[in-house]
């Protein structure tokens, strides 16, 4: 493995595995705030929808091959906010350093739409 800015950077199978589980719950976000604008249209539900879907496409991005697994996910009335929270926190299972290019971006995003969404 070399390190991610230097040649190619092949992440671990436990980044790929906390990778996976926080494009999961990014997914799952995307949903809960689409259910949500159907009840509540406003700007809010609308950046959470938007916030959620493009950092699904950021973290699938960085998976092996761009892979995600084909799961049914369906929107069960959680809230949007806690499923960034559950992902941020996934995130700090790992140094930084043993995910690919781009997870300090994603933090970042995540953390940023906490604050200002919740």
């Amino acid at each position: 493995m070399t390190h991610p800015s230097v040649g190619t950077f092949t992440p671990s199978a436990e980044a790929v595995r906390i990778l996976t589980r926080i494009a999961m719950l990014l997914d799952q976000a995307t949903r809960e705030a689409a259910d949500l604008r159907r009840t509540e249209l406003s700007l809010r539900t609308s950046d959470l929808g938007l916030e959620a879907m493009l950092m699904w496409a950021e973290t699938v991005a960085m998976l092996p091959g761009q892979t995600y697994p084909e799961v049914e996910v369906v929107a069960v009335g959680k809230d949007p906010v806690a499923l960034f929270r559950q992902a941020e926190r996934l995130s700090a299972e790992l140094p930084i350093e043993q995910f690919p290019r781009g997870m300090s971006q994603l933090i970042v995003r995540l953390i940023v739409a906490i604050r200002d969404l919740a």
